[in-house]
């Protein structure tokens, strides 16, 4: 379901212009002989339709940005309080944009932007009771009347299953013997690699927690991702070192990471905060996997001596 609000900009006859507003907008500006409202109603000039609600572990549609003016308007969007974490991704177009885009919409109906939100590990359990919020700003034709809106009340599900987030369903602990390493490598670029063999039935791995590695604080890999296997699964925050895979943060594998037989992860780059490589050398790494089969969720932790 989603709720419809609409920003109107209409032109009137006063000369000074008035100002109206709803809790529809934080603030609006507008320009001499502009008068700005906001209702619902579809002959207003800037309509959002928002989705009261999105799923976790996948991508939505938060909302469509509909332009009724008679030119061309420019909005962007910034996710607010708790979405600015790792877990939030605004997608535009397909593509991913982080917490924060700007996008161009032209007149009419037909030119609709689309806003997607990608939704990820945690997320679910991280908005408070205010939900997803954000902050939308529009100028139109560049220099004219300005309008900023805050928004809020969008509601993150947790689908579950095999698609869904593990943080809040039962995870079982299982003996050493389900998966074995076959071999682990380190470099002193940050960089480690390990072989593991699967004892029993067809597998999928879905979150990962590096529970300690020497100095290291966090894995980033710039846009590339922190964490690869041999099968496609992989954990990538597109965000640069300042928004990377934190040590002891447990964070979904992308897609999965299916395994029947064996398969390599390889995680890069381990660094401090100085943002520099972490040798292993002499360290102690810990990781704890949670996978699923199709009895139920589990984990299992690897220890690995350099």
């Amino acid at each position: 379901m989603k709720r419809r609000v609409f920003m109107g900009l209409g032109v009137t006859a006063i000369a000074a212009g008035t100002l109206h507003s709803t809790g529809a907008a934080s603030s609006i500006t507008a320009g001499r002989g502009v008068s700005t409202s906001a209702a619902e109603d579809s002959t207003a000039l800037v309509g959002l339709d928002i989705a009261d609600e999105v799923e976790s572990n996948e991508e939505s549609e938060l909302l469509t940005v509909t332009n009724n003016f008679t030119d061309s308007f420019e909005f962007t969007i910034e996710l607010t309080g708790d979405a600015t974490s790792n877990d939030f991704e605004l997608v535009i177009n397909g593509t991913n944009e982080g917490n924060i885009a700007t996008e161009s919409v032209d007149p009419g109906p037909e030119n609709s932007q689309q806003i997607n939100i990608d939704v990820s590990g945690g997320g679910h359990n991280e908005v408070g009771e205010d939900g997803i919020t954000f902050d939308i700003d529009v100028v139109v034709n560049n220099n004219g009347p300005t309008v900023t809106l805050s928004r809020g009340d969008v509601t993150v599900t947790n689908p579950g299953g095999g698609g869904g987030n593990t943080d809040d369903e039962e995870v079982d602990t299982v003996p050493d013997s389900r998966f074995s390493v076959q071999e682990f490598t380190s470099s002193e670029a940050g960089i480690l690699e390990f072989t593991l063999s699967n004892g029993g039935d067809p597998a999928t791995f879905t979150h990962a927690t590096i529970n300690e590695a020497g100095d290291a604080t966090f894995v980033g890999n710039e846009n590339d991702p922190e964490l690869t296997d041999g099968n496609g699964g992989e954990i990538d925050f597109k965000g640069g070192t300042t928004q990377s895979w934190m040590i002891g943060e447990k964070e979904a594998i992308e897609g999965g990471s299916d395994v029947s037989d064996e398969t390599t992860f390889t995680i890069q780059q381990l660094q401090d905060d100085s943002d520099d490589p972490v040798s292993l050398v002499g360290e102690t790494v810990s990781i704890t996997l949670v996978y699923e089969d199709g009895d139920g969720s589990y984990e299992q932790q690897f220890t690995f001596a350099f």
